[in-house]
């Protein structure tokens, strides 16, 4: 078993740590305060990678005595076994222990970073979500084992440390060391404890409007990007104390940017980490997308504060009523912030990744039973955050806002400071609604999948059905853990008013009367669930396009989209769709449709790309020709993400000359520093100039990832030399994952080799040559993230190494990422049939 047995329960933690950044190990001491429920010799706690070199326990008679310890490797349990019964009551068990500073980016490890100098230097920082507190110490490291902890940490006198709290003490302990004491902090999860050591400055303190101090840290040299994230963070506390209508419950809030970093950033109370590029930004120099998702992992990380520090889920089966609420809050409070930036559609993309994986057979409910850390850690996905906050805004839709805000409420404030079950949150929204929010969200959180709602017309009354969607759906096909039957609230409009209804079964009536001109299903467009019109109701739908809101058009594409992939509809009727959206210039809508295109490209037989090209131009041409290739003080922000998908499109499916010669002349402006490319169109510029570029091109990229303005700059060039058509460039990109990139950075750019329609069969073979080199140096967490972008190995050169991609996984089990290989291999499966079914005949399709 991976769970500790209930013989004592912590209370507080007395943790000292001294690290040492030379030969990269550290040794502490911890006394943890524990609550006997009845007499016992044996305490269990959590340990991993650590050499414990002494336990004892004293009672509260004071007598201390020696315990004998054991490790269980398989589940990471240390046993310490008393020679005479532990009485019941409070006692205090003292450990003494050590470990390495591994660069495994988990637990205690350690990052490195340059200098002014060009030399590496080296920090200590922590990682502990989901179960990696006990790397750096023993602890009963399970989320409703809630203590408090007072932490001290020894380290050289240049450097600065950060914890939770904020510094009670600090003392000299020698010549060259200092002790730092932080503040006891409130109960909390293991998970969320937190000590960085390292030369981090911040160039200021802010204060929130309640008081609370903010500083934004990161190493030196860096300070001058950190005041977009000031805003972001002073708006996000406030915004939340207003909305959740409970104070900040930390004492301070640090945001500290991390050199070497796995996850986006992690939410420990009061001390939050960031990858640096998610943190630190220039605003002058990002575009849109850059600043949406720095203020959207801020906002995410901050709302956890509340939803997750503050109130906890009991066992990582719940994981998801952190992140998916952390997920739904980080866009009500960014639609807040920057209401331009229109944050409800842009989230249509990310959330129709989760569908896209919904529709498996091996996706898997939203909550789920946890066992071991490594069923943990396959919750941290695209199902837990996307889907998650999807359902969450359907019902937020269906109840109002005041009345599901009236729910969250009530649970934050029941829960505080100690765990719940997610029924405990559909029973408060329940208790503050009057709606039966128990049943209804058991069939979306309990089963896999969504349904697909049907909608036809007869004698006056719109049908409306369900059944389960599958992208996979022939006879023979898996179900999997895709369900059956869901309680779907659904907006319907005709002819602008809206009917709200509860599908309570298989299928509902809705009389509308005769004369029907205009009707959507799912209007508004948060319906977590996929639509297919039958007969003339497709044609009204189409023909009210462009009536229709920004989200539903995009919902009526993706449907489209979703009904050609799992062999509901033919290619022809989606071109046809696309057709009729000719005038469309929302950037959402329109990278939906470029996302689309770039597959069928990528299945097309060579003799067959000159059709989807000329699609392309038909398409994306008239976006250029109206706003041309130059940005203007008076165009809006959409206005210029819809040039910069329409340049993209066109220069690297078309390989339009002009489009070619306009991104060298952007690009040799930029390297040549006389003028930065337009923020909103330096990636698509990037992937033009390297799709059409040679040698000297990738060169100058390199060189600008290797010496970069800032950390977007730096991932924009990193990312571009992925895109180059050579071999021998895709595979020298490769070798450099080895060493050179950062392991936080490489697994990403390994996935966006195999992506690369050029050259990805010669990754994919190298990457399955290489795999045990490159296992050495990735972390088991982060390998099946290399191989996310499989299902893209579907050219007319990679589709043919299938059976070698299938057997390479069949020999290389992934245990934390089993769950996430499989997803992807059904995804290839998927892309495989939509070659076979259209690769050697799109021109006749799209003719």
């Amino acid at each position: 078993m991976y769970r500790l047995s209930p013989t004592a329960i912590p209370k507080s933690y007395d943790l000292e740590i001294k690290p040492n950044l030379d030969d990269f190990t550290f040794e502490g001491t911890v006394s943890i305060t524990l609550q006997v429920p009845t007499p016992t010799s044996v305490i269990e706690l959590n340990a991993k990678d650590l050499t414990v070199t002494s336990a004892s326990v004293r009672g509260g008679d004071g007598n201390e005595q020696v315990l004998q310890v054991a490790h269980d490797n398989e589940h990471e349990i240390l046993t310490l076994q008393a020679s005479t019964v532990i009485d019941a009551g409070t006692t205090v068990v003292d450990i003494a222990f050590s470990g390495e500073l591994k660069d495994d980016l988990a637990g205690f490890y350690r990052s490195s970073y340059q200098d002014a100098s060009g030399e590496t230097r080296y920090i200590a920082t922590t990682q502990f979500e989901s179960t990696d507190a006990r790397k750096a110490f023993p602890c009963f490291d399970e989320p409703d084992l809630k203590a408090t902890f007072k932490i001290h940490l020894v380290v050289p006198r240049h450097l600065e440390a950060i914890s939770n709290y904020p510094v009670s003490l600090v003392e000299e302990v020698s010549p060259t060391e200092k002790r730092i004491t932080f503040e006891e902090t409130m109960p909390i999860s293991t998970y969320l404890v937190a000590f960085i050591v390292g030369p981090f400055r911040s160039p200021k303190v802010e204060t929130t409007t309640s008081g609370v101090p903010v500083r934004v840290l990161s190493i030196e040299g860096s300070h001058e990007l950190s005041e977009f994230a000031y805003d972001v963070a002073l708006h996000a506390v406030k915004f939340f104390e207003d909305w959740f209508e409970i104070p900040y419950p930390a004492p301070k809030l640090d945001l500290i940017a991390i050199p070497d970093f796995g996850a986006g950033a992690m939410e420990n109370l009061g001390a939050v980490t960031f990858r640096e590029a998610l943190l630190l930004v220039d605003q002058r120099l990002a575009s849109k997308a850059e600043l949406e998702r720095v203020a959207d992992v801020i906002c995410h990380e901050i709302a956890h504060m509340w939803f997750g520090d503050l109130a906890t889920m009991k066992w990582w089966n719940g994981i998801w009523l952190n992140e998916a609420f952390a997920t739904y809050m980080e866009l009500v409070a960014c639609n807040a912030f920057r209401p331009s930036w229109k944050r409800w559609d842009s989230f249509g993309i990310s959330r129709l990744e989760a569908m896209d994986i919904d529709a498996l057979p091996s996706t898997r409910p939203i909550e789920y039973p946890v066992m071991s850390p490594s069923d943990a850690e396959e919750m941290f996905d695209l199902l837990t955050y996307e889907k998650g906050a999807s359902v969450l805004k359907m019902i937020q839709e269906y109840l109002g806002v005041d009345r599901f805000r009236a729910g969250v409420s009530l649970y934050l404030d029941r829960y505080r400071l100690s765990n719940a079950e997610t029924t405990d949150l559909w029973s408060c929204i329940e208790e503050a609604s009057g709606e039966p929010m128990n049943e209804t969200m058991r069939s979306w959180v309990f089963q896999g999948g969504h349904p697909l709602i049907t909608a036809s017309l007869e004698n006056n009354r719109i049908q409306l059905s369900q059944e389960p969607f599958r992208y996979l759906n022939r006879s023979d096909d898996p179900q999997g853990s895709i369900g059956s039957a869901w309680l779907v609230p659904i907006k319907v409009r005709v002819d602008g008013q809206e009917h709200t209804v509860l599908l309570q079964g298989p299928t509902l009536e809705l009389e509308v009367g005769g004369g029907i001109e205009d009707v959507y299903v799912n209007a508004d467009g948060f319906g977590v669930f996929r639509t297919m019109y039958k007969g003339e109701l497709r044609d009204k739908a189409i023909s009210g396009y462009g009536q229709h809101s920004v989200t539903e058009r995009f919902n009526l594409i993706s449907d489209s989209w979703a009904l050609v992939l799992s062999e509901r509809d033919t290619l022809k009727n989606y071109i046809s769709l696309l057709r009729a959206s000719a005038t469309e210039r929302d950037p959402n809508v329109l990278r939906l449709i470029y996302s689309s295109i770039s597959l069928l490209n990528r299945i097309a037989d060579s003799d067959q790309k000159e059709a989807v090209s000329s699609l392309v131009r038909e398409l994306f041409s008239p976006i250029i020709l109206e706003l041309g290739t130059e940005e203007s003080e008076e165009e809006s922000e959409e206005q210029a993400l819809a040039r910069a998908i329409a340049f993209e499109a066109l220069g690297v499916i078309s390989n339009d000359k002009e489009i070619g010669a306009k991104a060298n002349e952007l690009f040799r402006m930029d390297i040549s520093g006389l003028a930065p490319i337009p923020p909103n169109l330096a990636s698509a510029t990037l992937r033009v100039v390297a799709t059409q570029g040679d040698d000297s091109d990738f060169a100058f990229m390199l060189d600008r990832y290797r010496n970069p303005r800032d950390p977007q700059d730096k991932l924009r060039n990193l990312y571009a030399v992925t895109v180059f058509r050579s071999p021998t460039l895709s595979l020298k990109v490769a070798e450099m994952c080895k060493g050179e990139i950062r392991i936080q950075d490489a697994f990403i750019v390994l996935a966006n080799l195999i992506a690369n329609p050029f050259t990805g069969d010669r990754v994919i073979a190298y990457i399955i040559d290489n795999f045990a080199e490159l296992s050495a140096r990735f972390p088991e967490k982060t390998r099946p993230s290399i191989f996310r972008t499989v299902p893209l190995l579907c050219t007319e050169t990679s589709a043919p190494l299938a059976s070698r991609v299938e057997q390479f996984f069949a020999d290389n089990p992934m245990p934390s990422g089993k769950r996430n290989i499989a997803q992807q291999l059904e995804r290839y499966r998927l892309n495989l049939r939509l070659r076979e079914n259209y690769g050697s005949r799109l021109a006749n399709e799209l003719s």
